[in-house]
């Protein structure tokens, strides 16, 4: 049960936005925003098991800068970020990818 906390408190916290936004106390984009947010926690717990092969061993650093890169979208488009900066966050997570790769093949080539 202990390496299912995490992931209990993730769908408690999805069902409080989910009740906050029923009763119209939470914002459309700020409830799909904090969804978006549990679930991407979820999966990064479900896929910590490196050393045990989890499902997400290799793809942790791609999601979490897909995930940057949405946030920074959601942000622009909600008005709490100016289009300098999503762009310089969109950027930054893509450059997270292809410092990922580059890792990824240096470890794999054979000397």
């Amino acid at each position: 049960m202990s390496g299912y906390k995490t992931i209990i408190a993730a769908i408690l916290a999805m069902l409080g936005a989910l009740a906050a936004w029923l009763l119209g106390e939470l914002p459309g984009q700020q409830f799909f925003l904090s969804i978006w947010g549990c679930l991407i926690v979820i999966f990064a717990r479900m896929g910590l098991d490196l050393g045990k092969g989890g499902f997400l061993a290799g793809y942790k650093t791609v999601l979490t800068a897909i995930a940057g890169v949405i946030g920074a979208l959601g942000a622009y488009f909600s008005g709490q970020m100016g289009l300098q900066e999503m762009i310089i966050a969109v950027i930054t997570a893509i450059m997270a990818i292809f410092f990922r790769m580059g890792i990824f093949k240096v470890t794999q080539t054979k000397y």
